[in-house]
Order: C-alpha cells, then structure tokens, then sequence
C-alpha cells in the first residue's frame, strides 16, 4: 500500500443499484487501499424501488469500512451529495457515482499526490472528484442550482480555474 493520502472518505449516492454495487464497492475498496490506509465508504441508498438497501447492508456486514446512510424516499442527487459530505470524517472526500459508468481507478494518483502537497496542476480529472477539507483536488464541482428539490445535473457542473 502507498500511503498517498493520510485518510480518505469516499461515498456515492445509489438508486436502483442492486446489480452493480457488489462489482462497483470492492473495485472501490481495493483502489482506496492502495492510496491510503485509512479509509471509509458511504453508501447512499436514495429511496431505491429494488433491493439496493439490502446489497448495501450486506456490504456493510461484510467489510467494516462500510456505512450506509437509508433515504426512506428518494431525496433525489443533490440532496444524496450533502448527505455524502456531512457524513464523511477523513482528510480527503472523494465520490462517484455507484452505477459502474466511471472507473475509480482513474483518478491519476500522481495528480493526487502532487496538488496535496499544493502543486498547481493542469490535468483535469473528470468523472470521479476528489476534495481535500478546505481545498480543491479535483477539477469539477457540483453546485446547487436553487431547486428546492435539491437535485442536480450536469448544468450544475462547473469547473474550478486552474
């Protein structure tokens, strides 16, 4: 294990996600090992209609890093990001979605290292963000568009100046 980051938070928010989550949460679980050895991982299940609470408290039961944070309806994308970073303790907060559309492993990990040591960097890391408390590690930012359903989307992605 490489210890690039001192601790590290990583959740995502899931919906409908029981197929995907027991692939999707130990690719997470080996990649967080190899950038930190303490880490841990929320689960947001958001209201979902199948059995994804279940999948993840079974996740949770099986590997100690996990918690599981159960909307009892669907409090839609935004509201699942605040959850995510109210809840997580460590140095670092990284997220992504639960679906298996973007790899974690991507992030390049000598982007990481380099801005946590405060380096200016030009790369951009797309897909998967990563924040440091108090400073930008990754290049893209959800920002609230004023719904009162506290939702999301891409329009409400902007990117950080480099």
């Amino acid at each position: 294990m490489v210890n690039i980051v001192p601790s590290i938070s990583f959740f995502c928010p899931a919906y409908n996600e029981a197929e995907n989550l027991p692939e999707f949460i130990p690719g997470v679980i080996r990649f967080l090992s190899s950038i930190s050895g303490k880490f841990e991982i929320i689960i947001i299940e958001n209201g979902s209609n199948d059995n994804t609470g279940g999948v993840a408290d079974q996740l949770a039961e099986k590997f100690p890093q996990i918690k599981v944070i159960h909307n009892p309806i669907n409090l839609k994308y935004g509201a699942s990001l605040r959850k995510g970073f109210a809840a997580a303790i460590y140095d670092y907060v990284m997220y992504s979605d639960s679906d298996n559309q973007y790899d974690v492993r991507e992030i390049d990990l000598d982007v990481v290292n380099r801005r946590s040591t405060g380096a200016k960097l030009s790369e951009d890391i797309d897909h998967v963000f990563l924040e440091q408390k108090g400073k930008t590690i990754a290049k893209k930012e959800a920002k609230d568009d004023g719904k009162e359903d506290g939702s999301l989307d891409d329009a409400d992605l902007v990117e950080f100046p480099t």
